[in-house]
């Protein structure tokens, strides 16, 4: 028997037993409004369906009197309802003024115990009462009408409660639901998304006076009910132990996901029914209209015409200049003033007119039936909210990106028509409306299914109360266990500062135990970083650092040693190469382009890469290093070396020892083939890429061939290493391809989301932000603490005074500037004063037309036509200067490190790429929304002044930027604990292999496998070509039978 046979078949009998033994269950619905009763319908119809014996009492019978079905009983309560109701519409504000809720729910609360205590009183009712136990199994009571809540007392069955919208605070009190005022807002907050810390403060305020007024009213409803049921009756508190299950007339969505137990079900959804026709005047109007339809309508609690006269003029007004057909739901048979493309009428079948094609806007009240039935309809809203639940239906409008919300008494025609015309033009609203009536149509159950079924859940178990929560209707001191906290608080005090003490204690003798234990267990290491510049070498210090103060003997060659000679700790020795390599280095940036020509990066690694491979010989070459070379084996027991530097691996064969290659940026393309992890080079471009995002067809090509360009240059260079390296350490040296196979495990400089979360192996630990310090403080005054100093301090102190006494006004300058400051810096390989002077002059000028101070990192003494707001510096404390709160803006080159210290800073950018990986980070920046990227060959006085407005007056580039900052610091370890744990990992183990790539260090033939697909392809071609032949053969054949058949048929 297939499933689906046999879930017919078990349907079919499940509703066979319903009807022979169907339960008999009591409805009370009491609020006179169809939009709460068009909720309840649908489940009590599909009782009667599945034959349930059902009696409701409601304001809206859904048939005539006779023809509801046999199993089916209404009690009309209607005519006396309805006139308490609308008297006390008479009276009610609708938001004419601005904090008029306070207001409405005193009146709504009022008139409804009225409402109900006249309906108690008919005849029919009356009736169900006297008759009292024995006569249902199950009640299903409207939850926002707390009285209702006495028929538990008078037949004490298993009840559910069900609200025609979601949950009120005391429906979830009563449920056991956590509340939260403003992670989880009540639904009748007026405003819920994006608040100031004043603003919260105001809703609490406000939810406090609501919450005080249900309660005095539920002593109110109290007295009610004992008048109506006798003294003995409990009081309404108590009888909310009697509620079993609580279904919501929402989505989770809708109450943000808010947490509630298993007993409460969402039924958001029930009432929307099957499309059906429109009456044919309408569906002519609708399908002739050219431009299409607004249809507008406040639902059915307010009179439109009771608005002020001015609002409705104005409305008509702006309707009259739009070229769509307008649909107004109206209670009068005219309307003054009504433009012609206006049609009125007092009643329209909301739901099916929705789904008609020719709707572009639905201008709604924000009631959450209407809300509903548009998303159902996919069709964008503008809310202008006006009673009870609308304001925080229609924050949900903006907050989904589904419509736009308006205040009455506030509303203008510019406001009026510019939120018809977006929400209408921009298809994101429409789009976005569609995305969500997926998500909440996405579900294993219809509404109407899910609360059928737990109905009858509850019939088949006798109740749910194993559904409660704990928390169920338990008071505020209870929930919180003030009781065991006023024992506990005194106790838990003393035992935490018991603690601390001993922790302290155990903290420092800890400290000794594993600095003894390290020191006599300390390896010896040696760290090889070539690259002449300060933004690389403070990458690996903090490491270096860090391994030096737990106990391990470290050696590095560098160009920028950490201490002056004499100072490094007794573990630490510094081979300084600083002279020899950066008059390379500098030479070498004399030649190179940087960012003046649009496609000058290639050219700049052809510098780099020669000029590298020059420092690297040169540093080789030195005593010092010629010492640790001739030594070779047994001096080492682990290997640093910089990654981007590919002869350094020439030192895996020297010492045959476990190799750590370590990034002061990202990884190359060779970095990520020499450790397995997989490339692709749009997915996840090389940081040399100049353009990474949005890159169109042709725009691809353009990059893939750059990239291909670039690489061929490398392997070029690749060629030249092999023959340094055999040059300086022998012929017998493999070539740098096969000593790649040395390497164990790859550091690299920043976080994984900048590579675009590329997949990379277990032996690739990303360090981002190692050299990122606490913040200290900038520089106060000219004064120096001068005490008694011996001869070898002088030298320290002097270089001291002159920095301090350099940077003195750099504080005050901050501090008193009075709209802020930008900070504008290219790094430390590009000397700034080289730029073309057409672009400086043409900066200076913007910078001088702007109300912001700026400090400007700058070469040389002086700047020609520097304006007064332009303060220069030849160096600055960059990290600390970017944390001061007066810096609006960070002008970069791009740098890593740059961009790393302005994201933990929190200051959003402008990128002006001219070196490197520089392209690759500000492409970066727009990608994130932290900043904007501007190239220096195109730029222009309006694009650069736009660029700094742009990013200092849009608060979203900083709040991005402090996002992304978030995102990155959460992490179980800090960068350099990482980066430690690693690296006496690799110590530990002897090694690191087990943890490469089954790909590391391959060729692309071997990765791809070309040798087995050129097999399997020359043998499918034969197979195919042998296929062809046999049909080739087969319809001859064919042919000739069919020919001689032919020919015996004619003769």
């Amino acid at each position: 028997m297939s499933t689906g046979l046999k879930i017919s078949v078990v349907y079919f009998i499940t509703f066979n037993l319903y009807l022979t033994s169907g339960a008999r269950i009591l409805g009370v619905f009491p609020t006179p409004s169809i939009s709460h009763q068009v909720v309840f319908r649908p489940l009590v119809q599909e009782l009667v369906k599945r034959g349930h014996e059902v009696t409701v009492i409601t304001t809206d019978p859904a048939f005539k009197p006779g023809q509801a079905p046999n199993n089916l009983t209404e009690i009309d309560v209607h005519d006396l309802s309805y006139k308490i109701w609308t008297n006390a519409l008479q009276e009610k504000k609708t938001g004419n003024e601005d904090d008029d809720l306070y207001s409405q729910i005193q009146l709504i609360l009022i008139s409804v115990s009225k409402v109900f205590e006249a309906q108690i009183a008919t005849d029919e009712v009356q009736k169900i009462i006297t008759k009292k136990k024995g006569q249902f199994d199950l009640l299903i009571l409207e939850a926002f009408v707390k009285p209702t809540l006495a028929f538990t007392h008078i037949f004490n069955i298993p009840t559910i409660q069900i609200s025609s919208f979601g949950g009120l605070q005391y429906n979830f009190e009563v449920i056991g639901a956590p509340i939260h005022p403003l992670l989880y807002p009540t639904v009748l907050s007026q405003r819920v998304y994006n608040l100031s810390s004043f603003e919260k403060l105001q809703q609490l305020y406000k939810l406090h006076k609501i919450n005080r007024f249900f309660d005095l009213a539920e002593q109110d409803d109290d007295k009610l009910v004992k008048k109506i049921f006798g003294p003995d009756i409990p009081s309404l508190r108590n009888l909310a132990n009697n509620v079993h299950m609580l279904f919501l007339n929402n989505h989770p969505i809708w109450s943000d996901n808010q947490p509630v137990p298993p007993s409460v079900v969402y039924i958001g959804g029930i009432h929307n029914n099957q499309q059906k026709k429109l009456p044919k005047d309408l569906n002519d109007l609708l399908d002739k209209s050219k431009h299409g339809v607004i249809y507008f309508s406040l639902g059915t609690n307010v009179r439109p015409s009771v608005m002020p006269p001015k609002k409705v003029q104005m409305m008509i007004k702006v309707f009259s200049e739009l070229p769509y057909d307008v649909l107004w739901k109206w209670d009068l048979d005219s309307m003054p003033g009504k433009s012609d493309n206006i049609n009125l009428y007092k009643w329209l079948p909301q739901s099916d007119l929705l789904r008609h094609p020719k709707i572009k806007l639905f201008i709604t009240q924000g009631g959450l039936q209407s809300t509903d039935e548009a998303i159902d309809a996919g069709v964008p809203l503008v809310g202008i909210p006006l009673f009870a639940d609308q304001w925080f239906n229609t924050e949900k409008y903006p907050y989904h990106k589904i419509g736009v919300k308006l205040d009455l008494p506030s509303l203008t025609e510019e406001i009026f028509r510019d939120a018809i015309v977006t929400v209408i033009s921009d298809k994101s609203y429409r789009e976005n409306i569609l995305r969500m009536r997926n998500i909440v149509r996405d579900e294993p159950q219809t509404p109407l299914e899910r609360a059928v079924w737990w109905t009858e859940y509850v019939l088949r178990h006798g109740g749910a109360k194993h559904l409660r929560a704990a928390g169920a209707n338990i008071s505020w001191t209870q929930y919180l266990e003030i009781q065991l906290i006023v024992i506990v608080l005194p106790v838990l005090l003393f035992v935490i500062l018991l603690f601390l003490w001993v922790l302290k204690f155990l903290k420092h003798f800890v400290r000794e135990i594993i600095g003894s234990s390290i020191k006599i267990n300390g390896a010896r290491i040696l760290g090889v970083f070539p690259t002449p510049s300060i933004s690389h070498q403070v990458v690996f210090r903090p490491l270096v650092q860090e391994l030096v103060k737990r106990g391990h003997e470290v050696t590095v060659i560098t160009t920028d040693p950490a201490f002056k000679p004499g100072q490094a700790p007794t573990n630490l020795t510094e081979i300084d190469v600083h002279d020899l390599s950066y008059k390379i280095w500098i030479n070498a940036l004399e030649e190179m382009k940087t960012g003046v020509e649009d496609d000058d990066v290639y050219s700049q690694i052809q510098v780099v890469i020669t000029s590298m491979s020059k420092v690297f010989e040169a540093q080789i070459a030195t005593d010092e290093v010629q010492k640790i070379i001739t030594k070779k084996k047994g001096q080492f027991d682990l290997l640093l070396l910089e990654a981007f530097i590919k002869p350094t691996i020439a030192f895996t064969h020297v010492f045959n020892v476990p190799t750590i290659q370590i990034s002061s940026f990202g990884g190359l393309q060779y970095n990520f083939e020499a450790v397995g992890a997989p490339l692709h080079p749009l997915l996840y471009p090389t940081i040399v890429s100049q353009r990474i995002n949005n890159l169109s067809s042709f725009e691809k090509l353009q990059q893939l061939y750059k990239l291909l360009k670039i690489n061929r240059f490398y392997d070029l260079a690749e060629q030249d290493d092999d023959k340094l390296l055999k040059k300086i350490f022998g012929p017998d040296i493999p070539s740098l391809r096969d000593l790649t196979d040395n390497v164990h495990m790859l550091f690299l400089n920043f976080h994984p989301m900048w590579s675009n979360n590329q997949p990379v192996p277990p032996s690739v630990v990303c360090i981002r932000g190692i050299h990122n310090d606490k913040q200290k403080e900038l520089p106060k005054s000219r004064s120096f603490p001068f005490t008694a100093i011996g001869v070898s301090q002088l030298f320290v102190i002097a270089a001291s005074i002159i920095i301090w006494y350099y940077l003195q006004d750099l504080n005050d300058l901050l501090n008193k500037s009075k709209h802020g400051v930008i900070y504008f810096s290219f790094g430390t390989n590009v000397r700034p004063s080289i730029m073309p002077q057409k672009k400086v002059q043409m900066m200076i000028k913007v910078f001088s037309e702007l109300p912001y101070d700026v400090i400007w990192k700058w070469d040389l003494d002086s700047m020609p036509g520097k304006s007064d707001n332009i303060k220069l510096y030849k160096w600055l404390p960059q990290s600390d200067l970017l944390r001061h709160p007066k810096i609006k803006l960070f002008i970069t080159q791009g740098g890593l490190q740059s961009t790393d210290e302005a994201i933990d800073a929190g200051v959003p950018l402008i990128g002006i790429p001219l070196l490197g990986d520089q392209w690759y980070n500000t492409e970066k920046y727009q990608y994130h929304k932290i900043g904007v990227k501007l190239d220096m060959p195109s730029l222009t006085e309006d694009i650069f002044r736009d660029a700094i407005v742009t990013v200092i007056s849009d608060r979203s580039y900083r709040e991005n930027i402090i996002r992304l900052r978030n995102i990155f610091r959460d992490e179980p370890q800090t960068p350099l604990e990482r980066a430690v744990w690693w690296t006496e990992y690799v110590l530990r183990h002897g090694g690191a292999k087990h943890l490469r790539a089954a790909g590391a260090n391959i060729s692309w033939t071997q990765y791809l496998e070309i040798q087995l697909i050129v097999i399997v392809l020359s043998v499918l071609l034969f197979v195919i070509l042998l296929f062809l032949w046999i049909l080739k053969f087969l319809k001859h054949f064919v042919r000739e039978i069919i020919g001689s058949m032919i020919k015996i048929k004619t003769n």
